[in-house]
């Protein structure tokens, strides 16, 4: 998969690396659809990418950029980013968001009977049990002991895997969709990580694409919209694009 970036904002902060991105004209807005070349520097690279990323200092104008381009370039799939939203992508060089702290952030209801949260949450009976959650899917880096594995009422999905922008996680996009299909139905169903940001998020997203036949991009503001603390990292955000593009969405 072959991802550029194109980074509209009046200033690169946070720093982007440069690798892969071409800078936009943060001052011109075009008004057309002819005038949509005007606005990037370097424009003959878009032929080599699949998929583009556009950043602008808000969704509007973002979504404003995306939707032009893609009139000019149909084959390629565009998803728009803020600057707000890419402030998560490269969180080694971000502060902390405060509300990962928050406990009462940390646990959403994202469609009936599917619930994304920290860990935290899914070692508290009492509140799996008040939901009638019984089936979870435990997304880790190392061995994290399931709570309740030996409970039989309980059934388990363990996937070992990094919070890294070169993790594989599409790879179990299949695998976790089915397990939720398997038990959503009947039961409540929790996927969790650590903190509840970004991988239990990634794989949420990838869910709500495939079961609401939602793009990338309308999957992703609606986990946001009830997950306020969702920031997948920007690989897997690359791994979500290239899955609307498997979906056909």
């Amino acid at each position: 998969m072959s991802v550029l970036l194109i980074d509209y904002r009046s200033k690169n902060d946070p720093f982007i690396p440069t690798e892969n991105v071409l800078i936009g004209n943060a001052n011109f807005f075009p008004e057309k659809t002819e005038d949509i070349k005007k606005t990037i520097c370097g424009v003959k690279q878009l032929e080599y990418f699949s998929a583009i990323i556009i950043i602008a200092e808000d969704q509007t104008k973002a979504n404003f950029l995306s939707s032009h381009m893609k009139k000019v370039w149909p084959e390629k799939t565009f998803t728009a980013l803020s600057a707000a939203s890419v402030l998560s992508m490269f969180p080694d060089i971000t502060e902390q968001i405060e509300t990962r702290n928050n406990f009462m952030k940390t646990f959403s209801c994202i469609l009936p009977n599917l619930f994304l949260s920290s860990m935290e949450h899914s070692q508290n009976a009492e509140l799996l049990n008040a939901l009638n959650i019984k089936s979870i899917i435990n997304i880790v880096p190392r061995l994290v002991p399931n709570k309740f594995e030996d409970v039989d009422q309980f059934s388990y999905l363990t996937i070992f895997a990094d919070d890294t922008p070169d993790t594989e996680l599409s790879a179990y996009f299949e695998i976790c969709n089915k397990f939720i299909d398997k038990y959503i139905d009947r039961f409540g169903v929790l996927v969790h990580c650590a903190a509840g940001v970004s991988r239990s998020a990634t794989v949420v997203i990838a869910y709500v694409m495939y079961k609401m036949k939602m793009s990338f991009q309308n999957a992703f503001s609606l986990v946001q919209n009830h997950h306020s603390i969702c920031y997948p990292n920007f690989g897997f955000l690359c791994q979500l694009q290239e899955y609307e593009r498997q979906l056909s969405l």
